[in-house]
Formats: structure tokens, sequence, C-alpha cells
């Protein structure tokens, strides 16, 4: 089988999740573009790509890091644009992941101007999906939330200038952003409609990941049996492949959950948790260094009933201002970057039962 047969069937089954079958594949074709000179370029250039996509979900930083910057070099040296923004955009997620914000930024900022570069709408929106991902993991629900909006309206009047794949990968953002929201209910809508979708598209990744963000959207609504069989699913799929990131990624709030389906994948999910900050892993366990004051506690009741900033700000007869001055010292202290996180936390510290 030529190199041009075997690339395009590992990139369908990294597409499709299949881990360990793309990796033999890519490792082939690796060894066979280093006998030949790294030629031809696009082809090797993208197979460094795939690779960090598979070092990526096996969590193995370093190795992903190194993957992702040969193919930003050789996408450089053959002038090779859609493989630079792709390779920029590979180094931005392993340096967010490694805590370099920083860097993360400059990536970023790199694949934004190439995508310029490149003259594709497409290309320029992905990049734009993967910055509002990635601020909302840096807690900039702000930002987050206003490509949220933009991209519904772009759905309804079908002007959303994204690949099909692409849109599959933004619904599930969306999603994510809207339970970091508090808009619980609307993100169970959307991943409810977004998982059959996922399904027959074969994406793997995707329909385990949705799983898991079913998973806290059930367990911020208290739906803890709906939180723990939607977080089943997710392990049943993701196990035999390996995926760490997919879980990691969600931060310690998943810890609860992990912690009551353990027994069920005991060491798969003990090498997740494993994977977690050491200090995230007791954070459960231990006692707020600055407790939250009681009108912190009653707006943290409020939150929990789902009442936006406006809606508290009229129950307590405050100014909305003064509530977000609440919130943020609530999350400050609970050490979160949302809504969603500040209740999973709270229910951890039995603050709700206070």
């Amino acid at each position: 089988m030529g190199q041009l047969p075997l690339y395009r069937m590992a990139s369908i089954q990294i597409m499709q999740g299949r881990l360990n079958q793309a990796w033999q594949m890519y490792e082939s074709i690796r060894q066979r573009a280093l006998a030949a000179g790294y030629e031809p370029l696009i082809m090797t250039g993208e197979v460094f790509g795939f690779l960090n996509d598979l070092y990526w979900e096996w969590n193995d930083l370093a190795q992903a890091e190194t993957y992702a910057r040969q193919e930003i070099e050789l996408a450089q040296s053959g002038r090779m644009l859609l493989s630079l923004v792709d390779g920029y955009l590979r180094l931005a997620a392993v340096a967010a992941a490694q805590d370099d914000a920083v860097g993360a930024r400059e990536a970023l900022g790199l694949a934004q101007a190439t995508a310029v570069q490149f003259q594709s709408a497409s290309v320029s929106a992905q990049v734009v999906m993967h910055l509002s991902r990635h601020e909302l993991a840096w807690g900039n629900l702000a930002d987050a939330g206003a490509w949220a909006d933009a991209y519904t309206r772009q759905r309804v009047d079908g002007t959303c200038p994204l690949t099909p794949l692409s849109v599959q990968s933004a619904d599930l953002l969306l999603a994510r952003i809207r339970l970091a929201q508090g808009q619980t209910a609307v993100a169970l809508d959307l991943l409810h409609k977004a998982i059959p979708q996922f399904e027959v598209a074969g994406r793997l990744r995707l329909v385990a990941e949705a799983n898991v963000v079913q998973a806290l959207a059930c367990f911020a609504q208290k739906q803890e049996a709906a939180a723990q069989k939607a977080l089943i699913r997710a392990l049943a799929l993701a196990k035999p492949e390996g995926y760490i990131r997919v879980f990691v990624e969600n931060g310690p709030i998943l810890i609860p959950l992990l912690s009551q389906v353990r027994h069920l994948f005991p060491d798969y999910v003990s090498q997740l948790l494993a994977a977690l900050p050491t200090a995230a892993n007791t954070a459960a366990a231990s006692l707020l260094l600055d407790p939250l004051t009681e009108r912190e506690l009653e707006i943290l009741g409020l939150i929990a009933q789902g009442q936006s900033n406006q809606q508290i700000a009229d129950a307590l007869f405050i100014s909305v201002g003064t509530v977000k001055g609440h919130v943020n010292h609530i999350f400050s202290k609970l050490d979160v970057q949302s809504r969603t996180q500040a209740l999973l936390r709270a229910r951890e510290l039995h603050l709700l039962e206070m």
C-alpha cells in the first residue's frame, strides 16, 4: 500500500478516535518520510501534526509539543499556510495545558495572522473557535459568550463559514459555554441534539467529550444518577484507546464524579485522577482559607437556583455591579472560573447545605 492511502486511512482513524491504529500507521508513514528526506513536505508536516494529536490525547505533553514544533518547522520551510495554522493551534493547546498562557496566546496570535494570509473564511473561523475555547478555559466567559452568541446567529441564518466537521466541534463548544453561563437546560438540550450526530459521524472523541459535559451538566442539576450514567458512557468509549485529555481538560470539577464510578474502571480512573494536579485532588477535603461571607453564601444559593446577575440584584435590592463584585469574590475564594465550577466546588464543600 502506498504512502497516500496509508496517510488518508490514518487521518480517518484519528478523526474516528481509533488512536492505537492511527499511531501505528503514522509511525510507519513518519519513518518512510524520514528515509525519503521529508518528502513530500505537506504529507510529513501533517503527519507530525496528527502525531501531536495522538500524544496530546494521551497527555504526553512533551512529546505532543515536539511534534507540533516539527509540524510548524516543516510548514514554514514549505510555505504551507494551512499546515502552519494547524501547527500553531496545536502548540497553543499544549502551552495552555502546561499553564503557559503567554505562550498559548502567542501561538494563537500567529495562527490568526497566518489564517489571514491564507485568505479562507472557514480557516479564520476555526481559529476564532479555538481562541474562544481557550478564553472559556481561562475564565473569560464574556469573550467566550460573545463567540457563542455570534455562532448561534450564524447557525440560524445559514452564514456559518465553518466546515461541517468543524461545526460539530463548535456545537460541542457552544454547549460548554452555555453550561459555564449557568444555562444548564440549554446545554443539555444542545447535547441531546448533538450526540446522535457525533455518533452517526463516527466521532468517538466528540461523543466521549459530549458525555463528559453532559455528566457535569447533570451533576450541576443534582441529577447524580444521570451524571454517573453519562460519565460511565464516556469512560467506556475512551478507555480502549487510552484517552486522558478528554477528562483531564475539565479540571478538578470532575473529581467527585470520577471517584463515584472508580470501582467500575479502577485502573483507568486512577490514571485519570493521577493526571490531575495533586492540589486539585485534595481540594474537596480542604477548608477554605478565606470563608464566604453570609452575603456571598446567599448569592451562591441564588446562583444554584439558576438566577442571573440581574435577577439576583432585583431579589437583594442591590446593583448588578455589586452582584458581579460578590460573584468575583466567590470565584476567587473557591478557586474557580465559572458558575458551573463554583456550584460543583460548593457541593464538594457542602456550602449549599449551610
